[in-house]
């Protein structure tokens, strides 16, 4: 099973590809904040795109810190 790891944090994001528990994939960049939502989403789907071009990823798991506003 193929696991795509995402951390989102206030100052940089990191996302890792997992083969059972091997790292295949890392990748880490600085996060802007002001962007918000969108272009987080955004970040995300052009890495993990990418990524689908050598490993298929079959599930998800995301951390991140911090107050959510779910009503958003």
């Amino acid at each position: 099973m193929n696991t795509l790891a995402i951390d989102i944090g206030g100052t940089k994001f990191s996302m890792a590809v997992f083969e059972g528990d091997r790292m295949v994939h890392r990748q880490s960049e600085s996060t802007d904040r002001a962007g918000g939502r969108d272009w987080m989403l955004a970040q995300i789907t052009r890495i993990a795109r990418g990524w689908q071009q050598e490993v298929k990823l079959d599930c998800c798991g995301v951390g991140f810190g911090g107050p959510v506003n779910f009503a958003e």
